[in-house]
């Protein structure tokens, strides 16, 4: 029993680094959002400034607008997976916490019967 609270201990642990980590790198991704959006603003003045002056300008534009879309969603989709792990380890800590609770409950019926 004393085996089990150890590992699951050591498990609470372990799962603690990982959700610090995991939030983290939801800070970077949020950073990494709000630099694409102010990036995807500064694409919208180019495009004003050099309005039907060159049409090379006008292509790149859009392809950068495209690539920054592209890269939006695939931020979103990071944070949403980021967001569930999350949400999956605070569920892995409240079960955690539990068992670790039916364990005292149990060392302390022990420690009665003997």
């Amino acid at each position: 029993m004393k085996e089990k609270l150890n590992k699951l201990s050591k498990e609470n642990k372990d799962l603690q680094e990982v959700q610090k980590h995991l939030e983290h790198q939801q800070v970077h991704i949020k950073g990494n959002k709000d630099k694409l959006r102010i990036l995807g603003k500064k694409l919208e003045a180019l495009k004003s400034a050099f309005n039907n002056t060159n049409e090379v300008v006008g292509k790149e534009y859009y392809h950068l607008k495209e690539k920054v879309g592209y890269q939006e969603k695939e931020l979103e989709k990071a944070s949403s997976t980021v967001t569930m792990l999350l949400n999956v380890l605070k569920q892995k800590d409240k079960e955690i916490i539990r068992l670790q609770s039916e364990a005292n409950y149990f060392r302390l019926k022990l420690s009665n019967i003997f």
